[in-house]
């Protein structure tokens, strides 16, 4: 009955949310919206990892995005962008801690329940998972 549950509301999240936000991308704005955010200390260090994280490169983004975030430990675009990457990699409960803190900070962002939706499904925390995609709509 979960199974069918959480299929019927994934397909429902599927069904209204745009594209884009399921790809990850910010609800609102855009790439270049996040860099007018960005302190100027901080800005190479974000657009580095940014261009590894186009490229395919994700082992070197998440450790760019790392770096990042040692200097700038709230900086809430690189937990998200990290976040992303680590559940890409299948690093999910590393990859729920950066989405965790997002939303705490966040809780109107909807990418990052989406993706916090996919970690806690991958750690087979179903519950959890449908409560993260029913806020990501």
């Amino acid at each position: 009955m979960r199974v069918h549950l959480l299929a019927a509301l994934l397909a429902a999240m599927l069904a209204v949310c745009p594209a884009k936000l399921l790809a990850g991308q910010p609800p609102r704005g855009s790439e270049g919206d996040e860099l007018k955010l960005e302190p100027k200390q901080n800005r190479p260090l974000f657009e580095s990892a940014l261009r590894l994280e186009r490229e395919g490169k994700t082992a070197a983004a998440i450790a760019a995005y790392g770096e990042l975030l040692r200097k700038a430990p709230n900086d809430w675009y690189g937990l998200r962008h990290r976040g992303q990457l680590l559940l890409k990699a299948g690093q999910l409960e590393a990859a729920s801690h950066d989405l965790s803190a997002v939303l705490l900070a966040h809780p109107e962002d909807g990418a990052a329940w989406a993706s916090y939706g996919d970690c806690m499904r991958g750690l087979k925390r179903d519950k959890d998972a449908m409560g993260s995609y029913s806020k990501a709509i």
